[in-house]
């Protein structure tokens, strides 16, 4: 946990030395599993996100966004399994409206990153419990709608790690930004 707060800060502070404008942002987030993989070790997530943005130009800002994502529980005859993941990802945010002094609008962001993940087994015979543990690299396409301070917003979560290519999760995240408002 402390390399994802030391990764967050240096990430944090190198966008803040290049650019106009910095804010963050804290969300809610609902992850679905989509790969085969995920399906079969976990359900629905719960979790949250902090992200600060930076803007280079009126449509362009930097991103950095730290993450924690607990799954539901998934049980068979054999086994439980639980799912954690955390997520480490910077990218670029691009607004399809001029920004005047705050955000708005429709944006699109593609962030890339990493996300370690740890699934839990409990097995219902005598077999000893087992926690198997991963990093996997990610690349994260999204689209979202800045209403003020609140910024609802999806995203396509792949984990190159997991199976390939694939979707891994949908994502959806519901924040607030802490907007400075002032001229």
């Amino acid at each position: 946990m402390k390399r994802l707060f030391y990764s967050f800060t240096v990430m944090f502070l190198s966008l803040n030395g290049y650019c106009q404008k910095t804010f963050v942002s804290v969300g809610a987030e609902v992850a679905i599993p989509n790969s085969l993989d995920l399906k079969m070790v976990a359900g629905t997530g719960f979790g949250g996100s902090v992200r600060v943005e930076s803007f280079f130009t009126s449509h362009l800002s930097g991103i950095a966004t730290v993450g924690y994502l607990l799954f539901a529980e998934r049980s068979n005859t054999f086994n439980s399994s639980k799912f954690k993941a955390a997520l480490v990802q910077a990218g670029v945010k691009f607004y399809a409206v001029t920004k005047e002094e705050t955000p708005k609008g429709l944006f699109i962001t593609g962030e890339m990153g990493l996300m370690p993940t740890s699934v839990h087994f409990k097995y219902v015979s005598n077999n000893p419990d087992f926690t198997f543990r991963e990093s996997g690299f990610t690349i994260t396409p999204g689209v979202g709608y800045q209403i003020g301070n609140i910024e609802p917003s999806f995203r396509l979560q792949f984990n190159l790690m997991a199976g390939g290519f694939n979707i891994y999760y949908l994502n959806f995240r519901l924040a607030y930004a802490f907007l400075n408002n002032k001229k």
